[in-house]
């Protein structure tokens, strides 16, 4: 009786099996590869490894060799490191309270005592040691205005000893207030190329141009 109730179902199953062998043999011809595929893997085989090869491959991988500075005099030369540097120390000044802080006041006498000994220039700071010397730091270390006045006079010190003219606060506060507007020292210092400078008006250009020319003062 078992039989004879399966019977119906067996029958439809036998009719199903060539449609159910096409089903099968069409998705083992889709999963199988083809000749191109398998010609491209023998060409290949990198293509072939399996993600834990490749995680492995990458864990073995060394960075590149990073270039190193040579020591070299020619970066001794105060042509190209003083302008920046004067642009610095100006800035720094101009950019106090009205009223320093002590702990300001400490901080600057360390940084102007450091350069001393560690501008790129080793005669160049024995002279700015003799021209502190001369002009000392301390009477100006309370208050912006005096700060900036004595910025002024050390750097008019150093260009009389380069041969070079002096220059009024006033004429100093003019030049850095223009090359401000114009995009700061960086489009000093590029000539006017930098896009900042670009944006400025005509005026605002002539003004870096002679910022450029007063400020290319070494130390």
């Amino acid at each position: 009786r078992r039989l004879l109730r399966w019977g119906p179902g067996v029958a439809m199953l036998r009719a199903l099996l060539p449609a159910i062998s096409i089903v099968a043999l069409a998705a083992a011809a889709r999963s199988a590869p083809g000749p191109q595929a398998a010609q491209g893997s023998a060409q290949h085989p990198r293509r072939t490894r399996t993600t834990a090869a490749l995680l492995a491959t990458a864990g073995q991988l060394q960075p590149a060799a990073q270039p190193t500075a040579q020591p070299g005099d020619h970066y001794r030369d105060p042509d190209v490191w003083g302008p920046p540097t004067w642009f610095f120390l100006h800035s720094l000044t101009l950019a106090l309270p009205e009223r320093v802080p002590e702990a300001e006041q400490a901080h600057i006498r360390q940084l102007m005592q450091g350069l001393q000994h560690l501008l790129p220039c080793p005669s160049c700071g024995k002279h700015l040691a003799e021209h502190m010397r001369e002009l000392p730091l301390e009477p100006h270390l309370g208050t912006r205005d005096g700060m900036v006045k004595w910025m002024v006079d050390l750097h008019n010190m150093v260009n009389t000893n380069c041969g070079k003219r002096a220059w009024s606060l006033d004429e100093v506060l003019r030049r850095y207030d223009a090359a401000y507007a114009g995009g700061g020292h960086s489009a000093v210092i590029a000539g006017g190329r930098s896009g900042a400078a670009n944006r400025g008006p005509p005026l605002v250009a002539a003004a870096l141009a002679a910022a450029s020319a007063a400020f290319a003062l070494a130390p």
